[in-house]
């Protein structure tokens, strides 16, 4: 089932049930505001709070300094929109208050891609593994602490556990 519904910029969505999506949202002015190990851990413990409370999953995730990707699978009765509001708002509300500060975190709305089948889904994971590697903050995948690279490939979930799925070699 899909659904139009305008986002935070006037731009008209697709929104499908159940379906996959890779997202990503930016922080206002692109502050690097996610340099920090402890802003990092509060969106870390965001995105648990939402993925328990309104039963979505996470295939794949990575936070740079100034931006966030994730492959979110959406449920049924449920909206991307809605779970990119409470991950934006509540890591805003604590990150402002860990900060001592007021005023947007983020940039109005977030960019969404339909995840279309499994070579997509790769193409999707293999970007977000691969971006703190090409955005040259280490020199390796396995030295980047928050991303799904040390879930799949060093079976590390003590930072955050995604919900892993296997895709196809392509």
């Amino acid at each position: 089932t899909g659904i139009l519904s305008p986002s935070e910029r006037g731009m008209k969505h697709l929104y499908l049930e159940n379906h996959a999506y890779f997202v990503t949202t930016v922080t206002r002015q692109r502050e690097k505001c996610f340099a920090k190990n402890n802003n990092c851990n509060i969106l870390i413990r965001v995105l648990q709070f939402y993925r328990d409370r309104l039963n979505f999953s996470v295939f794949g995730y990575v936070i740079l300094p100034d931006h966030f990707h994730a492959v979110i699978q959406v449920p049924e009765g449920l909206s991307i929109s809605v779970i990119m509001h409470g991950i934006k708002r509540g890591s805003a509300f604590q990150i402002n208050r860990s900060l001592n500060r007021e005023g947007p975190l983020w940039q109005a709305g977030y960019y969404e891609h339909v995840i279309r089948d499994s070579k997509d889904l790769k193409a999707r994971l293999d970007y977000i593994h691969k971006n703190p590697l090409k955005t040259g903050l280490v020199k390796d995948s396995e030295s980047y602490r928050y991303s799904s690279y040390r879930n799949y490939y060093l079976d590390d979930d003590s930072v955050f556990r995604v919900d892993r799925i296997m895709v196809e070699a392509g």
